[in-house]
């Protein structure tokens, strides 16, 4: 005999376990309404807990403060030595050579050994010239400090001192400035050394001559301004100015250069095309098929020595090669 049917409820499913997926972030996060802040701040971020307490000189004043203007300040009271508030007045007795009101003394400054003596802030103008500041200091921009009339390179592109570590060959297929670190071997320049400023004080323009004919020279290093919501000019740096140099030596001269050169030059650059050439033999053809490159005019003297400033303080440099 069967037993009675007993009803048995089916349980439901246990939960899949969470699975940390980088795709389900956004489902999980819910940020807070702009609109809503939360209740336990108050209902605005500008707003105090509590409001302030009033103003006890302002009460005072009401009431007949002691402080209040043409009365005597009471023993051992202080009255208000604020920059924003004018010095208070008390009455005295008439005068034959004054007013009926005295001012109160204004508490002044003392002196400090950790401050200047001037009573005027180092940046306020001097009185009667129209805003002009003739001493720059820390709270000028730095646009508007007089630039030195003297210019100094960077010892890596001084001709009048060369370095005997910067080694530098103009004619070679790679832009590779490389330093000397003895025993026949040479080092690529850092990144820092490459970055670092030109000339002291910094510019941002030059132009570079060279002391032989070259198509194309001299030519300008300018700034290249791509965004147009700022005018900020950074300084001109050392890898600028080698980079400039070589690029420009490499570029191609066309076929009416070659037509205006006269016999002699035109000797003496091919001359100078096939040496090159020939000097890095596993590219040798490639550098053949490339022709004539404005290098070539330094018949030769491709080893970088540097740039000579212009007498007259220019910004007009000439290079140096050997």
């Amino acid at each position: 005999m069967s037993g009675p049917f007993v009803y048995t409820p089916k349980h439901e499913p246990a939960p899949l376990p969470y699975r940390n997926s980088p795709y389900l972030h956004p489902f999980y996060s819910s940020p807070n309404s702009p609109f809503i802040p939360p209740m336990s701040l108050n209902a605005s971020p500008y707003q105090a807990v509590s409001p302030l307490p009033g103003s006890p000189i302002l009460a005072n004043s009401l009431l007949g403060s002691p402080y209040a203007a043409n009365q005597v300040p009471f023993p051992g009271g202080s009255p208000g030595t604020s920059p924003y508030v004018p010095a208070w007045v008390r009455p005295r007795r008439q005068s034959w050579n004054s007013g009926p009101f005295l001012r109160a003394p204004v508490r002044q400054r003392t002196l400090s050994d950790y401050t200047n003596h001037y009573t005027t802030p180092p940046f306020a103008p001097v009185a009667g010239a129209a805003g002009y500041w003739p001493h720059p200091g820390p709270y000028y921009p730095p646009y508007s400090a007089p630039i030195p009339t003297q210019l100094f390179l960077h010892p890596f592109l001084d001709a009048q001192n060369p370095r005997s570590d910067v080694v530098f060959n103009l004619a070679a297929p790679d832009f590779a400035p490389m330093r000397y670190i003895g025993a026949n071997q040479t080092i690529p320049m850092t990144l820092e050394e490459l970055g670092q400023t030109a000339t002291h004080p910094a510019i941002s323009e030059l132009k570079i001559s060279a002391d032989v004919f070259i198509p194309g020279w001299p030519f300008d290093l300018n700034f290249t301004l791509f965004n147009p919501y700022t005018n900020v000019h950074p300084p001109i740096k050392v890898g600028d100015v080698l980079s400039a140099i070589y690029y420009q030596l490499q570029k191609q001269i066309s076929q009416q250069d070659w037509a205006n050169l006269s016999p002699e030059l035109e000797h003496e650059v091919a001359k100078a095309y096939t040496k090159r050439c020939k000097s890095f033999a596993p590219g040798e053809l490639t550098l053949l098929n490339q022709g004539v490159k404005q290098v070539d005019f330094l018949k030769g003297r491709v080893w970088f020595k540097g740039l000579l400033k212009a007498p007259d303080g220019s910004l007009h440099m000439k290079l140096v090669a050997a």
